[in-house]
């Protein structure tokens, strides 16, 4: 039996018609870095590299910072820019006043293939939770940095590729080292202090 939604209905779902209009259209990205690159670079041949090579060596870069995360738990981020983590986050029913509360995320691939086949659970707003279980997500600390502005408007957003790597290293036990997380407590006092020690001695623009 198809678990999924149609694509028809998906789409109608989402209101996706042609092609997707990006609202975030001041953002930097490869080209731009390469750049800059080429601006401020030394003027000697061993500095000249193409931007295929560039955009290779950005994308190594990346999948190693990647998998230190994946292998280790955590990654230090040089320039004191703070710490990314997985969290895990042990998700279950509980009775609050004798009410049932389930915080879980919706599984909208569920509730898409319910309302397509049930109208009337769209009609209703139905959804379909996640059953209960283990959660996890990476987390990006940087309450202690010091030498950047604005740094609570700061996000990390992994790739989809990089979720799906995540999920297929847990799913295969290579996941031993996460922070245990509460939903409402990210971070105890005493993790934050440790924190806070891991970014004083990694100030002077420590690498992964």
């Amino acid at each position: 039996m198809n678990s999924k939604p149609s694509d028809e209905f998906r789409a109608e779902i989402l209101k996706v018609k042609g092609k997707r209009n990006r609202k975030i259209k001041n953002c930097y990205n490869v080209a731009d870095y390469f750049a800059y690159y080429k601006k401020t670079k030394p003027d000697t041949k061993e500095f000249s590299i193409s931007q295929p090579t560039y955009s290779a060596i950005i994308k190594n870069i990346n999948n190693r910072l990647r998998q230190h995360l994946i292998e280790d738990g955590e990654l230090k981020l040089p320039c004191d820019m703070g710490i990314l983590k997985i969290h895990k986050t042990i998700v279950k029913p509980k009775v609050v006043d004798n009410k049932l509360i389930y915080n879980s995320a919706v599984d909208w691939q569920s509730t898409m293939k319910l309302w397509e086949d049930d109208p009337e659970s769209k009609v209703a707003k139905t959804v379909v939770k996640f059953n209960p279980g283990d959660r996890y997500r990476i987390k990006y600390l940087n309450k202690r940095c010091r030498l950047f502005k604005n740094k609570e408007y700061f996000i990390v957003l992994p790739t989809r590729e990089w979720k799906h790597e995540l999920v297929k290293a847990i799913k295969d036990g290579l996941v031993n080292n996460f922070f245990i997380s509460n939903k409402r407590t990210l971070t105890s006092k005493h993790n934050e202090r440790k924190l806070r020690e891991e970014l004083k001695n990694n100030r002077n623009g420590s690498t992964v």
